[in-house]
């Protein structure tokens, strides 16, 4: 059974640390109206605990069937089946059904993700360390976690990571996992090497140790731009030499008080594009998925697509 009094603790402390610079207009908004209650986590996909984290109760059977249908269309049929979840953790009550089982809309999107990670980068690359950036209640980490062996690091804001702590732990009885229970300021390679998972708020620092793989998915589209300066700056300085970035966010997106474009999106020089293309089932949404290099080299290149993806941004600006 998931210790609650552990998450209370690391919550606690987590929210002692001053993270208003890293609380977005968007989620300041939000998190004001939110009340926690510990004593509904068993059930947080069906009350408003997750809300704003998890587009599963906003998909309805229509939309449901056509996606399935689309994403069968790309990836087979057993992938498919395979990455479908095994609990429902939380409590998900907007189930559907897939050939006789009750099914999580919300999976669909997430295996497409799970499936372009694979192709571009697992098959290309030993990813020992993955660090997610604002991963909700962590249904993403959760197929990751399933099939490949890597350590993570989900990085969000204390609220969040309550959801993902207990999604997590219940999932992966087995796992390690570290949380904020102590006031620590850095995450060295001593306390990486004892863990399967950290979960951690923003500002905690990395020492001694670099990351293979960071991700983001639908939240930097939320964050001001001072905060996504901020995580590139931390991204450029925390990757390996050769790592990667999977980047899935809107062309544009208004509800910060002003507008955030994905095209101006902090990137240095030193990115090289391995993919680039419109997120599956949501053509608002641009993935991109690039490789650290320590030269310039392929900066013409990046510079031409993100020229592409500013064009496209233009079908987008009144949303």
């Amino acid at each position: 059974m998931t210790d609650i009094n552990k998450i209370k603790k690391a919550f606690k402390n987590s929210i002692s640390i001053d993270l208003n610079n890293h609380i977005s207009n968007h989620w300041k908004w939000f998190l004001d109206k939110k009340e926690f209650n510990f004593d509904q986590l068993q059930n947080f996909r069906n009350n408003d605990l997750s809300k704003g984290h998890d587009d599963s109760n906003y998909i309805d059977e229509k939309s449901f069937k056509i996606l399935v249908k689309k994403i069968l269309e790309i990836i087979d049929k057993e992938f498919f089946v395979k990455n479908l979840k095994k609990k429902n953790v939380g409590n998900l009550k907007n189930l559907f059904d897939f050939e006789g089982k009750k099914i999580d809309p919300g999976d669909i999107s997430l295996i497409k993700y799970l499936y372009d990670l694979e192709q571009n980068i697992f098959k290309k690359d030993k990813i020992d360390v993955v660090c997610e950036i604002g991963g909700g209640y962590g249904g993403f980490a959760e197929k990751i976690l399933n099939n490949f062996d890597t350590k993570f690091i989900s990085i969000d804001l204390p609220q969040t990571n309550i959801l993902s702590t207990y999604y997590l732990a219940e999932n992966f009885p087995n796992k390690n996992i570290f949380t904020l229970e102590k006031n620590h300021k850095e995450i060295n390679s001593d306390i990486l090497k004892s863990y399967d998972i950290l979960i951690l708020p923003p500002t905690i620092k990395f020492t001694n140790f670099k990351v293979d793989l960071f991700i983001n998915t639908r939240s930097m589209m939320e964050m001001n731009k001072s905060i996504i300066d901020y995580y590139f700056k931390f991204i450029e300085n925390n990757i390996k030499k050769d790592g990667y970035f999977f980047n899935s966010n809107r062309y544009v997106k208004k509800s910060l008080g002003e507008a955030v474009y994905f095209k101006d999106y902090p990137y240095d020089k030193k990115w090289k594009i391995i993919s680039s293309e419109k997120t599956f089932a949501q053509q608002h949404i641009h993935q991109l998925i690039t490789k650290r290099h320590t030269t310039e080299d392929h900066y013409d290149e990046f510079q031409k697509e993100m020229e592409n993806i500013s064009n496209e941004t233009l079908n987008y600006i009144q949303w």
